[in-house]
């Protein structure tokens, strides 16, 4: 899943194909104050921001029409994120409250108060299972239908700074701060595989649909593949100029997105990359005209971006 996110890159050791052709956007939502927090359902069907004057606001699209909007008492968020379906939304602020929205009704369907801030959450893809990472503390997994601790990875130096469950939900991935990547097995924790190949924290985790690698990037500039199985590197795509922070593959597995984020100015536009998966080269690239923060692939094959504006959110198709 994006968080925060083309002029031209210079590119090395590989050939490069690139689509002329720019997004164009497809839809705009306005919003009372400027959003800082944007999250879209692989469905493409749901869409929720949070603004700038404490409100989270839920969309149906492609129309764009608002569906409610909800209060939020002065809550400094720190992850954002929605559940495949749409159905569920969390926010984890800065107080280390962690909360989940059922996006259809408005109401609550859990709560829960951390001893620290958050830097990552994860649902499962059947919506059955979230994962919390609050800072410098171990992973935490809770069935949220009965909002029960069933899992708590082990601890990690820093904590972890993403985190995504493999296709099947089996499995669980971690990028974190002491520049590992670990992947686990999701109903009880237990350790798989761990890559150390990376200098630099891995931002950003996702696996191929097969579940057989896992995809990593951050502060290295470079997405490496790892084998699950073992947690050894297979291959590396070009280094980029900036830091990675955000990717996500494409449901037909050809296609991969990357978000990057400029190092001096984390406010500022920064390169969107959309690479052919078996080739490693870049078959789109992208300098958004202003600030992005949040979008991911919809089902329909678009890896969709959201920039923001003082008073609205404007959504990009890329493929």
């Amino acid at each position: 899943m994006l968080r925060r996110c083309l002029a031209i890159v210079a590119l090395t050791c590989a050939a490069v194909s690139v689509v002329a052709q720019q997004p164009s956007e497809s839809v705009s939502l306005s919003t009372p104050a400027k959003a800082g927090s944007f999250a879209i359902s692989t469905s493409g069907s749901v869409a929720a921001a949070v603004c700038g004057n404490s409100k989270l606001l839920i969309w149906s699209l492609p129309a764009g029409h608002l569906e409610r909007s909800i209060d939020l008492p002065a809550r400094d968020v720190d992850v954002f994120t929605m559940s495949d379906d749409g159905r569920s939304i969390f926010l984890g602020d800065h107080h280390g409250v962690a909360s989940v929205w059922d996006s259809s009704t408005g109401a609550v369907k859990m709560e829960i108060k951390f001893p620290r801030y958050f830097a990552a959450a994860a649902f499962s893809h059947d919506d059955k299972l979230l994962a919390i990472a609050p800072m410098h503390l171990p992973v935490q997994i809770y069935e949220m239908n009965s909002q029960r601790k069933v899992a708590e990875l082990p601890e990690t130096t820093g904590g972890s700074e993403a985190l995504v469950f493999s296709r099947d939900d089996s499995m669980i991935a971690s990028a974190d701060a002491d520049t590992a990547v670990r992947i686990y097995r999701a109903s009880d924790a237990k350790p798989l595989a761990t890559n150390t190949d990376f200098v630099l924290e891995p931002f950003a985790v996702a696996f191929t649909r097969d579940g057989k690698q896992l995809i990593a990037a951050g502060g290295d500039k470079t997405v490496v593949f790892l084998d699950v199985s073992t947690g050894k590197t297979l291959r590396k795509l070009p280094r980029l100029p900036e830091p990675i922070f955000a990717l996500g593959v494409s449901f037909d597995e050809t296609l991969l997105g990357t978000a990057t984020l400029h190092e001096n100015d984390l406010s500022a536009p920064a390169p969107i990359i959309v690479w052919e998966m078996a080739s490693g080269t870049i078959k789109q690239q992208w300098t958004p005209p202003t600030q992005a923060i949040g979008g991911g692939w919809t089902r329909d094959g678009y890896f969709v971006v959201a920039t923001v504006t003082s008073q609205a959110i404007h959504l990009y198709r890329l493929r």
